[in-house]
């Protein structure tokens, strides 16, 4: 009976140290809380897109598809490799009830030396409170060439 008391109370004694450091675990370091207030602000800038259909008809690149972002803003730009083309351009969403809005973009397919070569780069993306560009999705364009 004694070595289950004893068992027991060693038990009792490791949960209550484990519980205690998970209370006290407060970091005092500068770059560790720098480092948590970005995951936060990133947690508040998200964007999710669906039904993404890309055609290119008539040397344009028209994008229609859904988008739930945080501030019901997201941003786009096409590059070709290293040059952009399309410069940045602002997606304001009109959202349902559930979060999700539709959105349209059409842009002309540029013609030149520096893009016949190139697989043009669609960029969405949001934008945290510094103006830096967070979670970036590349989509590739196939023009059927």
């Amino acid at each position: 009976m004694k070595k289950f008391l004893l068992l027991f109370l060693a038990m009792v004694l490791l949960v209550a140290c484990s519980d205690q450091d998970d209370e006290n675990n407060v970091t005092s370091d500068p770059d560790e809380q720098e480092k948590s207030s970005e995951t936060t602000q990133g947690e508040n800038s998200s964007v999710k897109f669906s039904n993404i259909d890309i055609k290119t008809p008539e040397e344009q690149i028209v994008v229609k598809g859904k988008a739930a972002a945080a501030n019901d803003v997201f941003y786009f730009k096409l590059m070709y490799g290293d040059k952009v083309v399309v410069d940045e351009s602002k997606v304001e969403l009109d959202t349902n009830a559930s979060g999700w809005g539709s959105f349209e973009l059409k842009m002309d397919i540029p013609k030149n030396e520096a893009t016949e070569e190139q697989i043009p780069v669609l960029t969405f993306y949001v934008k945290d409170a510094s103006g830096k560009m967070i979670n970036p999705n590349y989509i590739p364009v196939d023009l059927g060439k």
